[in-house]
């Protein structure tokens, strides 16, 4: 959610970085922001892999349908960051054109 929220925070500055031609003090504060959700996303990859550590440690006390449930959400919140990360990495990239 952390990263989610950053790379909103990301986009809503977009209509700074257009008005200032991608330029001066708002591209490097989205610079910035970019790189701490980059920080974000890498946490966010550390606690998936600690998630499924200790899911996996306990998924035998699990009904199995539920362990293969928890298993997806765990995936699906690290493709929410991956795609936050994404999302900032493209603004990056405008700002080094």
């Amino acid at each position: 959610l952390d990263s989610v929220s950053m790379a909103k925070h990301v986009i809503a500055s977009f209509d700074e970085l257009l008005e200032t031609g991608f330029e001066g003090q708002d591209a490097d504060l989205v610079s910035s922001m970019v790189c701490k959700l980059d920080d974000i996303e890498e946490n966010t990859d550390k606690l998936q892999v600690a998630v499924r550590i200790a899911l996996f440690a306990i998924e035998e006390e699990l009904p199995p349908l539920n362990v293969m449930f928890l298993y997806k959400i765990i995936q699906w919140t690290g493709e929410l960051g991956n795609a936050a990360q994404r999302v900032g990495h493209t603004v990056q990239l405008l700002l080094a054109h």
